[in-house]
């Protein structure tokens, strides 16, 4: 089952990132889920030179994350990296997939919704994200989950960060919908079907827009 509300971390509290133990303690991830429901495992990654990766692991995707890395993004940027990668996985992106700006489009803005509907951050918040991603350089591009590319999360399309206009956090006609829209996707991609992945995409958009006509939608 396809799921719109992507990730939910399990613990945030508000520790400085002065350390990779310090990261251990200051915040633990989890409620990924993949294209298909199956559960993503979290796993933090001390050692890891990149910024987080999605890996092939023998039960399943397996996101490795190192929040040491890139401590100028502060705990919220590498928060919005970690949704950003199970985004993709929600999405119906593989582990290793080569990636290209309008997929990476796709998952920022799925992410900031997510973030948005879970209440872990604010409009205001995600201006500030914005502005601390524009300020990176290529180095620092080199070590996150790229291309790199402009942050523009206050500017998605609708359908594809629904949460800028969506009913509040835990209205159930509205994710009823969003899920119903999310399988038919899910169905598409994966079904025997002649559809090719730019037509369901294309359907999937125009059902989140239905969802977004009121409380009644669909």
């Amino acid at each position: 089952m396809h799921n719109t509300l992507l990730m939910i971390p399990l613990l945030w509290l508000g520790v400085g990132l002065a350390s990779p133990a310090d990261a251990d303690q200051s915040m633990f991830y989890g409620g990924c889920v993949d294209a298909s429901g199956t559960p993503v495992i979290a796993q933090l990654a001390p050692d890891q030179a990149v910024a987080v990766q999605s890996v092939s692991g023998t039960d399943g995707a397996v996101i490795r994350y190192n929040p040491a890395v890139v401590p100028k993004l502060g705990e919220a940027g590498h928060l919005f990296l970690f949704a950003h990668e199970c985004a993709r996985l929600n999405l119906g992106m593989a582990p290793g997939e080569p990636r290209n700006r309008d997929d990476s489009r796709r998952a920022d803005c799925w992410a900031g919704s997510s973030l948005l509907r879970s209440g872990l951050m604010s409009l205001d918040d995600l201006g500030d994200l914005q502005a601390r991603f524009s300020g990176l350089g290529a180095a620092e591009w080199s070590l996150l989950p790229g291309p790199p590319r402009r942050i523009d999360l206050l500017s998605c399309p609708r359908h594809l960060s629904p949460s800028l206009s969506a009913p509040a956090f835990g209205q159930e006609t509205w994710n009823a919908c969003a899920r119903r829209c999310g399988d038919a996707l899910y169905a598409c991609q994966h079904g025997s079907g002649s559809s090719s992945k730019a037509q369901c995409e294309t359907r999937h958009e125009a059902c989140m827009a239905g969802c977004e006509t009121g409380p009644d939608a669909r």
